[in-house]
């Protein structure tokens, strides 16, 4: 019998035993435009609220750039939503390209811009939140 006359054999995969079926994760950010190369990929789980950044050492995301304020924008967990703020930066806080006044509620895939650099927000049920979570 030749290669072309064998019959295909179909396999099926299902979850694996004791996998749930809804989706897990943490909501988080992730560096997708940095201008400090070990940072580019970097996944921050927002598990801290609120969750600060800026140039000072203690924020709990630090980041190094003339344009970055030492505290410049703070993550904030307010019942199921995350929300963005600015806390007084000099050069401002972007959330997909507009800035910000007062708070923003974020949405999943929303872009967070501060200085340099651009995160992008993970909610916990997004598969690319997991992904992130996997691998790093």
């Amino acid at each position: 019998m030749s290669d072309f006359e064998e019959p295909t054999r179909v396999t099926t995969v299902g979850p694996a035993k004791g996998d749930p079926l809804q989706p897990k994760g943490t909501d988080c950010i992730v560096v997708i435009y940095t201008k400090q190369p070990t940072l580019l990929g970097k996944r921050f789980p927002l598990e801290a609220s609120p969750t600060r950044v800026g140039r000072g050492a203690d924020n709990e995301i630090v980041l190094d750039g003339d344009s970055v304020s030492r505290r410049h924008a703070q993550f904030e967990r307010k019942g199921e939503n995350w929300l963005l703020s600015d806390v007084g930066s000099t050069n401002g806080t972007y959330c997909n390209d507009d800035q910000i006044q007062g708070e923003v509620t974020l949405r999943n895939g929303d872009r967070v811009k501060v200085g340099p650099t651009i995160f992008k927000f993970l909610s916990g049920a997004d598969v690319e939140s997991q992904y992130h979570e996997e691998i790093y």
